[in-house]
C-alpha cells in the first residue's frame, strides 16, 4: 500500500508545478531565536487571518503586536480578504509571553509624538484609542472620527468628509501630553463642496488651517485660538508647501471645460517675504505633488502650450519641461525622469541642457528608482497580485536593460542587495508563493507558502531590522505569523 501512496503524492505534485514549473529550492535561512529559520512566532487558529494594512503590525520596545480574526470583509475589489472580527495580539520578539490585548481594531500603530503609547482605531468606527498593553483593561477613547488626523503641537486636525463631496475641517485641542487626552472637536471648516482633490479648498498644516471660503478668500486659521487672517481674495484652488512657507493659488474667474479642473491664474506665494509671483495660466488641478522636492514647486500651464513649469525657492527662477512630458523625480545629478503624456515611454531629460533620453518604450509600474535606473514591472493596467510579469532595471545610459525577475507581481520589492522579493502563484484566496530572486542568476527561491498576498512586503519587517521578513500563513497548523532572514547573497 505504501509505494502507491507514494507514486500518487509524486504525481500530484508534478501536475501542480507543470512542466515548465519544478518545485522552488528552499532559501537559505540565517538563524532566528536560536534556530535556523523560518521561526514561528504567533501560531493563530486555522480559521485566523492576519490582517494585510501595513498598520496591522506595530512594534513597542520588545513587544510586536499584530491584528488577526475571523471571517471576512471585502474593503475594495482591488484588496483582498480582510478580517471580520479582529484581535490584537501581543507578543515578545520571539513569541514571548504572547497576549490578547485588545478585540475589534482595525490599526494598531506608534506615533514618534508619543513613543511610549500604542493607538489605534476601531472596526466600527474612525475614532482614535489608546491600548492597555497588559490587556487588563478596554482601549481608552482619545478623540472621534480622529483615525487620521493630522498630528500637530496644539492637538488633532482632522478632515470631516461628507458623502455628497462637501469636506469640513475638526480640531481636537490636547488637554494632556502625556495621556494624551483630547478635547471634544472645533469645527473650524464648516462643509464645503471640494473641487479636487490633489489641489483643493483645505490644507491642514502644522499650527493652522488654510482654506479657501465660498466668497474665494484664501484664509488661514491659525492653532489653538482660531485666529482668523484673509492672505488673499479670489481664489479658486490652493496648494501648501509642507512646511506651509509657500502657497500656489489659482484666481478665478475660472474657465474651461472640466469643472473639476478649472483654468485660471497662478500665482506663488513666499508667506517669509509676502512676495506673490504670477507663475503662468493653467490649473492646479493636475499637479500632484504641486511641491514634489525640496526647494521646487510645480504646476501644469495652458499657454503658449501644455506642458510643466518648475519654480526653484527660494530664488523662483522658472524652468519649463518640454511639451507632452510629465516629471516624476528629480535624479541626484539634477536630471529628471518623466513619463510622455499620453503615452508609456519613459524618459531622462535635461532640462538646462534640452536633451532628452529614452529609457523605455514599454508601460510599467515604478518599482524603484535609483541614481542611474528605473525597475519597471511590465505588468498590464490591471496591478491584482495574481498578476505577474518580468521585473525589468532600466539604466540612464547606453547599459542594456537588465530583467531582474521574470515572475514578480504587483508587490514585489527590489531589496538592498538587489534580490527580488515577490509573490507567486496568488490564487483566488489571495494565498501564494513568497519568493526571492538572484537577478544575476534568475534564480527563484522558495521561503514559504500559503503567505497572504494583499500586502505590500515593504514594510512587512522587523522595526530594527529590515533584514528579517514578517509574513502571514494560513495553513493549518502553520497558520500565524513567521519570522524569516535570507542569508547574505554570496
Amino acid at each position: 500500500m505504501l509505494r502507491p501512496t507514494l507514486a500518487a503524492v509524486a504525481l500530484a505534485l508534478l501536475a501542480s508545478c507543470g512542466d515548465d514549473d519544478p518545485p522552488l529550492e528552499t532559501t537559505p535561512q540565517a538563524e532566528l531565536c536560536g534556530a535556523p529559520g523560518p521561526f514561528h512566532l504567533l501560531p493563530l487558529a486555522p480559521d485566523e487571518r492576519v490582517g494585510a494594512d501595513p498598520q496591522s503590525i506595530a512594534a513597542l520596545g520588545e513587544r510586536l503586536l499584530f491584528i488577526a480574526g475571523t471571517g471576512e470583509r471585502r474593503i475594495s475589489p482591488a484588496a483582498g480578504p480582510q478580517p471580520e472580527h479582529t484581535r490584537v495580539y501581543s507578543v515578545g520578539r520571539c513569541g514571548e509571553d504572547p497576549l490578547v490585548v485588545a478585540d475589534d481594531l482595525e490599526k494598531v500603530f506608534v506615533h514618534p509624538r508619543w513613543p511610549e503609547r500604542v493607538l489605534g482605531c476601531p472596526l466600527a468606527s474612525d475614532d482614535l484609542v489608546r491600548i492597555d498593553l497588559s490587556g487588563a483593561s478596554e482601549p481608552t477613547l482619545l478623540a472621534r472620527d480622529a483615525c487620521n488626523a493630522f498630528v500637530t503641537e496644539h492637538g488633532l486636525l482632522s478632515y470631516n468628509y461628507t458623502g455628497d463631496s462637501f469636506t469640513a475641517a475638526d480640531f481636537h485641542p490636547l488637554l494632556d501630553p502625556d495621556g494624551p487626552y483630547f478635547g471634544p472637536p472645533i469645527e473650524v471648516v464648516a462643509p464645503l463642496k471640494v473641487r479636487n482633490s490633489s489641489a483643493s479648498r483645505i490644507a491642514l498644516r502644522a499650527d493652522e488651517v488654510l482654506l479657501v471660503e465660498d466668497g474665494g478668500d484664501l484664509v488661514s486659521i491659525a492653532l489653538p485660538d482660531l485666529g482668523r487672517t484673509v492672505l488673499q481674495s479670489g481664489v479658486v484652488l490652493i496648494a501648501a508647501s509642507a512646511d506651509a512657507r509657500y502657497l500656489l493659488y489659482q484666481l478665478g474667474p475660472a474657465t474651461g471645460d472640466d469643472p473639476y479642473n478649472p483654468i485660471g491664474d497662478i500665482n506663488l506665494l513666499d508667506r517669509s517675504t509676502h512676495v506673490s509671483t504670477p507663475v503662468g495660466t493653467g490649473t492646479l488641478g493636475h499637479c500632484f505633488p504641486c511641491f514634489p522636492a525640496p526647494g521646487l514647486a510645480r504646476v501644469d500651464l495652458v499657454a503658449p502650450e501644455q506642458h510643466q513649469r518648475l519654480i526653484t525657492l527660494p530664488d523662483f527662477q522658472f524652468i519649463d519641461a518640454p511639451a507632452g512630458q510629465k516629471l516624476v523625480a528629480r535624479l541626484p545629478d539634477g536630471r529628471w525622469f518623466s513619463h510622455a503624456e499620453p503615452g508609456t515611454n519613459t524618459y531622462v531629460i535635461d532640462l538646462p541642457a534640452g536633451s532628452t533620453r529614452l529609457v523605455s518604450s514599454r508601460y510599467g509600474l515604478q518599482r524603484a528608482l535609483g541614481s542611474d535606473h528605473v525597475d519597471l514591472l511590465l505588468l498590464s493596467r490591471s496591478h491584482a497580485p495574481q498578476k505577474s510579469a518580468p521585473l525589468v532595471r532600466y539604466f540612464f545610459d547606453d547599459r542594456q536593460p537588465q530583467t531582474l525577475a521574470e515572475q514578480a507581481n504587483v508587490h514585489a520589492m527590489v531589496r538592498a542587495d538587489d534580490r527580488v522579493l515577490t509573490m507567486r502563484h496568488v490564487d483566488a484566496a489571495w494565498l501564494g508563493e513568497l519568493t526571492l530572486v538572484d537577478p544575476d542568476t534568475r534564480e527563484v527561491t522558495r521561503i514559504d507558502d500559503h503567505v497572504i498576498a494583499n500586502s505590500y512586503l515593504a514594510p512587512w519587517h522587523l522595526p530594527d531590522d529590515p533584514d528579517t521578513l514578517v509574513y502571514a500563513v494560513v495553513d493549518g497548523e502553520r497558520t500565524g505569523v513567521w519570522l524569516a532572514r535570507p542569508t547574505t547573497r554570496d
